[in-house]
């Protein structure tokens, strides 16, 4: 799931990437924040997840008023999040 993917990314690539730990707490949030959104939107598995879940968050986002540093920052969190599913090998090849 999501939830799982998302918990060694907080423990092991986080660490491993050197994160700093204000870095590491707000990217946590920032991530729990987009599952807590996707869970509202009943997807929870990875293969949900997708360019349009990305955009509906940050639209989301935009509605509630965030701030666009705010946005952008959680955008660098998603990104950091997809690079590590990518390199854990998400999506899936037709190989595979």
């Amino acid at each position: 799931t999501l939830r799982d993917a998302a918990l060694i990314y907080e423990r092991q690539y986080m660490p491993a990437r050197n994160f700093s730990p204000k870095t590491r707490k707000e990217y946590s949030a920032d991530l729990a924040s987009f599952l807590s959104f996707i869970d509202t939107q009943g997807h929870s598995e990875l293969i949900d997840f997708g360019p349009s879940a990305l955009e509906a968050f940050l639209a989301f986002l935009d509605a509630r008023g965030y701030a666009g540093s705010s946005r952008r920052r959680q955008t660098y969190a998603l990104k950091s999040f997809c690079a590590f599913l990518y390199r854990h090998g998400w999506p899936p090849t037709a190989a595979s």
